[in-house]
C-alpha cells in the first residue's frame, strides 16, 4: 500500500494552492459596466458594491429578480441595464454581453463572481467579447462558508471547485470554435 498525498505532506497547502492558482481575479479598476450572470446568489450585491464604489457606471443583468434586487438596493433605475432575456449558461450570456457591448460601444466590463468559476467565465466572455475589442475583468465574490484558504472544509467549496474542474474543460472543447 503506497502513501496517500494526505501522508505524504501538508496537504492544506497543495490545496489552497491549487485553489488559488485555478482562480483568475483581475485588478479592478473603471469600467464602463459591471456585468451579473446568473447563478450566484451575491453577484448582484458586488456588483452594487463595484456601482457604488464608482467603479461602474451601468449594471447589466440578465434576470429580472437581479434588476429587481438592485432596485430596491436604492440602485437607479437609468443604472440597470438588461443585457439579455432568460439566457441558459454563460457561453449564451457571452453572446448577450456581446452584442450589447456592440450596440453601445463598450471597452471594459467587470463581471463579479465566485472563485472557482472565474477561470471558465474569463475564458468564454474574454473570447467572444474580443470580436468588438472590448475587454473584460473578473472580480471574485466572496461566499460564507469558504474561501480559496479553507475550501475543502465545507462541502459546498468542494462540490463547486469539482464541478467547474469539469466545465471549464467542457467549455474549451465545446466552445473552442464556437462564434456568437
Amino acid at each position: 500500500m503506497g502513501i496517500s498525498l494526505f501522508e505524504w505532506g501538508d496537504y492544506r497547502a497543495v490545496l489552497r494552492m491549487a485553489a488559488r492558482t485555478w482562480a483568475v481575479s483581475d485588478t479592478v479598476r473603471v469600467v464602463d459596466a459591471a456585468a451579473v450572470l446568473g447563478g450566484g446568489a451575491y453577484r448582484p450585491y458586488a456588483a452594487m458594491q463595484l456601482y457604488r464604489d464608482g467603479l461602474a457606471t451601468r449594471i447589466l443583468v440578465d434576470e429580472d429578480a437581479d434588476k429587481k434586487l438592485l432596485l430596491n438596493l436604492d440602485i437607479p433605475a437609468e443604472v440597470v441595464v438588461k443585457f439579455g432575456n432568460g439566457l441558459r449558461n454563460t457561453y449564451e450570456e457571452a453572446c448577450a454581453l456581446t452584442r450589447w457591448v456592440g450596440k453601445n460601444k463598450v471597452h471594459w466590463i467587470i463581471i463579479p463572481t465566485e472563485t472557482f468559476p472565474s477561470r471558465r467565465v474569463k475564458w468564454i466572455v474574454a473570447r467572444q467579447l474580443g470580436t468588438f475589442d472590448a475587454n473584460v475583468l473578473i472580480d471574485v465574490v466572496a461566499v460564507p462558508g469558504y474561501s480559496a484558504d479553507d475550501w475543502w472544509t465545507d462541502k459546498g467549496g468542494r462540490q463547486q471547485f469539482l464541478t467547474e474542474i469539469v466545465k471549464y474543460f467542457y467549455y474549451r472543447v465545446r466552445y473552442i470554435f464556437a462564434s456568437c
